[in-house]
């Protein structure tokens, strides 16, 4: 923490939150406002932390340029340069006090379905930004006790239409662009969506089969079918709609997903309407 007081005078800190991904992540409060913020430090100490340092100027250099209620603000980056690299560097974010949908996924479907809502809202923020995500997953969506989420790590994102040069996600949320290092764009993040959400619904992990790099029979397999059982029948009580909408946008061609993050929360707002309907005609029925 001393060096955090050494290069952020601004800043008082209070404790550590956390490690995790080559970076310590520390609460601080801005002496200037005495708002709340979380600042991450990160620190090269061999070639191997390199790529840690480029994912937390990367992290920045996207979410700076954003704005909006559902997506983690960055106030800050402050670098420390030696022979024209940067050795160390400090981000200066939002805190936010929440859970991580991973921890704690909700179980009642009208508590799970404003969260996807949200997070669908957040995202459609960044490709009107000309970004995407690339890496949503239960982990990278925090739930506020108010409700409210943030969508956080923005060390993989990049431009839309960006081909990265080796393959960078998480394996169970993956698209199969990502896996073969085609150009991403919104359409990738709707399948990382659809990924996510097929985990929460149902507590088992959609079968992408690309956890591993594919050889071409299994590339083959990859493009040509589907591997996972739709949602309703391993939760009958989802509306057939929402069910249907999940396996959509994790179709392994990406023309067969839902066209943008404005269908996908077309879909799930009647998807909720239909389940908000059916309990209140359950409710009725019970009462006569």
């Amino acid at each position: 923490m001393g060096r955090i007081l050494s290069q952020l005078p601004d800043y008082e800190i209070v404790h550590r939150l956390g490690r995790g991904a080559g970076a310590v992540i520390s609460l601080a409060v801005e002496r200037a406002t005495r708002r709340q913020v979380a600042i991450k430090h990160v620190q090269r100490v061999d070639e191997e932390s390199d790529k840690f340092i480029v994912q937390a100027e990367n992290e920045y250099e996207i979410a700076h340029n954003l704005d909006h209620r559902f997506l983690r603000k960055y106030y800050r980056i402050v670098r420390l340069k030696k022979w024209l690299r940067t050795r160390e560097l400090f981000l200066v974010m939002e805190y936010v006090d929440g859970t991580k949908l991973e921890e704690h996924p909700p179980e009642r479907l009208e508590e799970i379905l404003p969260i996807f809502i949200k997070v669908a809202e957040g995202l459609h923020a960044m490709h009107a930004a000309g970004f995407v995500h690339a890496d949503i997953k239960p982990n990278n969506i925090l739930i506020l006790s108010d409700g409210d989420v943030r969508i956080i790590d923005f060390g993989q994102s990049c431009a839309l239409g960006h081909q990265k040069t080796r393959v960078q996600g998480t394996p169970d949320f993956m698209a199969p662009e990502q896996i073969n290092r085609h150009p991403l764009d919104h359409r990738t993040d709707i399948f990382n969506f659809g990924a996510t959400m097929y985990w929460v619904v149902t507590g088992v992990y959609f079968d992408t089969m690309i956890s591993t790099a594919p050889t071409a029979a299994r590339k083959h397999e990859i493009e040509s079918r589907q591997s996972s059982r739709p949602p309703v029948e391993l939760r009958p009580e989802l509306p057939l709609p929402l069910s249907k909408l999940i396996m959509e946008c994790c179709e392994t061609n990406p023309e067969k997903r839902p066209r943008d993050m404005r269908a996908v929360i077309s879909r799930v707002e009647m998807a909720l309407h239909l389940l908000e309907k059916k309990q209140a005609q359950e409710r009725g029925a019970g009462d006569t």
